[in-house]
């Protein structure tokens, strides 16, 4: 499985399904020259409006074809008690102890 670990769609886009990436992360080894050529540019550009539309442009194309199903989204789970301080989650589920500390 793939968790995104900063929330950007190119984590998603051009890791997975990037031409440039076929034999390395893209177990599809599909390559769409249109898709690939709407995250490039989504990649280049600064304009959020301009990238969204473009990384939509891009679902638009990859849901017509269906390289690949995406069938579950992951969930990161922690226990917590009142007299613990410090901890923080990882959006990649990593469990971290520097700089946790218990009260007695």
């Amino acid at each position: 499985g793939w968790t995104g670990d900063n929330g950007d769609p190119d984590n998603f886009f051009a890791t997975l399904f990037a031409c440039s990436a076929v034999g390395v992360s893209n177990y599809s080894s599909w390559c769409d020259k249109d898709f690939e050529d709407l995250i490039q540019k989504a990649k280049k550009t600064s304009d959020q409006a301009e990238r969204t539309k473009l990384y939509e442009q891009a679902q638009v194309i990859f849901a017509k074809q269906a390289p690949a199903f995406l069938l579950a989204h992951s969930q990161v789970y922690a226990v917590v008690r009142n007299n613990v301080s410090g901890f923080k989650m990882d959006p990649l589920g990593i469990h971290r102890f520097d700089g946790v500390d218990k009260a007695e």
